[in-house]
């Protein structure tokens, strides 16, 4: 993305900026910038903007779904942490591996309470594909909940 273009759209009065800034045609930018934004639907979601010096633009990346849960997190409940993760530059980093952590462990646990739930055990026993694959979505969306408060919400 063009710093131009940058300028234009972004929303300064609703993000976090890092402290360290580049002047770009006698205009102070953000190296790093979080923005959070609404979608049509009225969803948040998060546009994580890193100056690129090799080429003079922005590369910009969404974070929503399991990105944008930690990053909801953070903008909301840690503020300061957000800011010292946007100050070094290492925010995307964190996030990513945050959210690779946190699904290694739902899948390390649905697939152990799996082996336990008799419901789940009876539907795959009688090749029932398709409630099988309900019983474990559901199952999923439970221990996501969970390991999302024990993990990422400490």
């Amino acid at each position: 993305m063009k710093v131009d273009n940058f300028l234009e759209f972004f929303n300064f009065s609703n993000s976090i900026q890092s402290y360290e800034k580049i002047n770009y045609g006698g205009t102070e930018i953000p190296k790093y910038a979080l923005e959070e934004v609404i979608d049509e639907p009225g969803n948040k979601e998060y546009n994580y903007y890193s100056y690129n010096f090799k080429t003079d633009n922005y590369n910009m990346r969404r974070l929503y779904w399991n990105e944008g849960i930690f990053t909801h997190y953070l903008y909301h409940q840690k503020r300061d942490e957000l800011q010292k993760m946007l100050n070094d530059g290492s925010l995307y980093k964190t996030i990513m591996q945050q959210v690779i952590d946190t699904d290694k462990k739902i899948d390390d646990t649905v697939k152990k309470l799996e082996n336990s739930n008799n419901d789940i055990q009876l539907a795959k026993r009688n090749n029932d594909t398709e409630k099988y694959k309900k019983l474990l979505n559901n199952l999923r969306l439970i221990v996501r909940e969970d390991v999302y408060k024990n993990m990422v919400f400490v």
